[in-house]
């Protein structure tokens, strides 16, 4: 009995000794066939993009030349990183990466760019080709951002910001930081404009970014019809228009007598759209609601123990918003005639799609009714 277990249990120890030996086998083999025609080479031997710029330049009715700067990461000695920019100039934005390629000496790697700055006259001209261009090549970065730039994007691709390897980086931080206090979103990936250009309903707007004197910032947004820009609207109404377009953004308001007495509010919204139609005529309702806490408050002393004076700031804070949420949305129907906050879409899935609707044109002659409720969480450690 005792014969037959000891053999029953070298059987099992062989077989699972087996098992092991296949599992380390078949894991050689994995990593053979994944390294298989892979090549190392050294980072100093190769392109890597920082940002890629798109500018036209004008030869006539609907004709165009493409100029592509493309900023790289310089590895120089003791770690140093500085950047390089060079340009193709074409006919065709594929025929650019030839000519473009005669002033390099090193292997173009495309996947880790961090932005891609479109000038004015291009997105005026239709960033429509860019779009197909780059959505069949599989190594560019999708959730590389997008920003609107005046001028020759190259300048900016160019601008050396002290501290930072690139100008590319710098914007890049700007961007993601914009999100804290101007009510600007995260959604302007090079995928969001696959999603907005030709989806129903929808609109697209990018961060415009100028270089003002040895100053790169935002300046505000540029606002698309289709693939084509349409406009640009300064810093005051991209708030107020990324607050009636988003959805849980955060800014700052404020409500101000002079220079001593005002208050301000940190706030994050949370937006509502409903529709309705009655024969041709649609009605678009958007329930706005700001929730935040006061940040500074030099104009009412009492707000804290009073009941009275914190209804009368939430009165107040609510006729502010709901005065230039309708001042913009006047703007919009009668001079941007875009629908820039994409009730269309909401419209659309109610109503039905494909339907061959110009939905900047309706929603330029709906009726737009703004519902502003402001309410408060905190207001810090108290009164000095």
């Amino acid at each position: 009995m005792n014969n037959k277990k000891f053999s029953k249990n070298m059987v099992n120890n062989f077989l699972n000794q087996k098992k092991y030996i296949f599992i380390i086998i078949f894991s050689i083999l994995i990593y053979v066939y994944i390294r298989d025609g892979i090549v190392n080479v050294p980072v100093e031997d190769l392109d890597i993009p920082a940002g890629i710029g798109i500018h036209v330049i004008p030869k006539g009715k609907n004709s165009v030349e493409y100029q592509i700067p493309i900023s790289f990461y310089n590895y120089g000695e003791d770690m140093k990183i500085s950047t390089l920019t060079h340009t193709g100039t074409a006919g065709t934005i594929a025929e650019t990466r030839e000519r473009r390629q005669v002033f390099s000496n090193k292997k173009l790697i495309l996947g880790i760019e961090r932005i891609i700055i479109l000038s004015e006259e291009f997105s005026e001209f239709g960033i429509d080709h860019i779009i197909h261009t780059m959505f069949r090549n599989p190594l560019i970065n999708d959730t590389g951002l997008v920003a609107v730039c005046k001028g020759d994007p190259k300048e900016i691709l160019s601008f050396q910001v002290p501290d930072y390897p690139s100008s590319s980086d710098y914007i890049t931080a700007m961007l993601e930081s914009s999100t804290k206090f101007n009510f600007f979103s995260d959604n302007y990936k090079f995928m969001d404009l696959y999603v907005r250009v030709d989806s129903e309903g929808r609109s697209l707007v990018l961060p415009y970014v100028e270089l003002k004197g040895e100053q790169l910032q935002i300046t505000g947004l540029a606002l698309f019809k289709k693939d084509k820009m349409v406009n640009k609207i300064d810093l005051a109404e991209s708030k107020t228009l990324n607050m009636l377009r988003e959805n849980k953004v955060k800014g700052v308001l404020k409500l101000q007598e002079n220079s001593k007495e005002y208050l301000t509010y940190y706030a994050t919204t949370k937006r509502k759209v409903r529709c309705e139609k009655k024969g041709d005529k649609y009605t678009f309702f958007i329930d706005l609601s700001l929730n935040g806490d006061i940040a500074e408050n030099h104009l009412y002393h009492d707000i804290r123990e009073n009941d009275k004076t914190m209804k009368k700031f939430e009165s107040e804070m609510n006729e502010y918003v709901q005065r230039i949420s309708n001042n913009f949305i006047e703007k919009m129907q009668n001079d941007y005639k875009v629908d820039c906050l994409e009730l269309g879409r909401v419209a659309a899935a109610k109503y039905g799609r494909h339907k061959e609707i110009d939905w900047d044109e309706i929603v330029s002659n709906a009726d737009i009714e703004v519902k502003v409720n402001v309410s408060v969480d905190k207001m810090g450690r108290g009164d000095y």
